[in-house]
This record gives structure tokens, sequence and C-alpha cells, in this order.
């Protein structure tokens, strides 16, 4: 599997993190079936973090929050935002 994580700082402090994973089956899809496949996507991505002892999706922690989500171009990704990310724990 492969696995993108991409971190966002704001003033030099991390605020939030994502995981974009992909397995060799849908890397291997041609562009409009890999679009095609977006729920397949988001319930993969779910199911992982199902299995990492995150059950709700979006779930709430002391530290911050944690979800699936997808974006305008329907690329799906987990995201975590820590106390840092004032705009995505409002």
């Amino acid at each position: 599997m492969a696995v993108q994580l991409m971190l966002r700082f704001e003033e030099l402090l991390l605020v939030s993190c994502s995981l974009t994973l992909t397995t060799p089956a849908l890397r291997k899809l041609e562009e409009a079936d890999f679009y095609g496949s977006v729920d397949q996507r988001y319930r993969f991505h779910e199911r992982w973090l199902a299995s990492m002892g995150v059950s709700r999706n979006p779930a709430a922690f002391p530290w911050g929050r944690a979800g699936v989500a997808r974006d305008r171009s329907d690329n799906v990704y987990i995201y975590i935002h820590n106390r840092n990310n004032r705009w995505a724990l409002r």
C-alpha cells in the first residue's frame, strides 16, 4: 500500500496532517475508474482508521479530531487536527 503523508504548519506549529492510502488495486485503475471509486476509497479509509481504534467518523479527542474526508477533486484522506488548528476545531 502506498501512503502519502502531508503535514500542515501555521506560524511554525503543526496544526494538522492527512494520510492518503492507495492500495495496489486502486493504483492500477484508469483515471475515470479511479475517480468513480470515491465511495470505495472512502470506506477503505474508514475501515483503516477503525482498525487503528478510531471507530467514529469524525472522532473527538482531548488533543483534537480525526476522521475521513474528501475534497472537491474526489481525493479521499484521513485527517488529524490537533489543538493548534483553531479553524478546524470550532
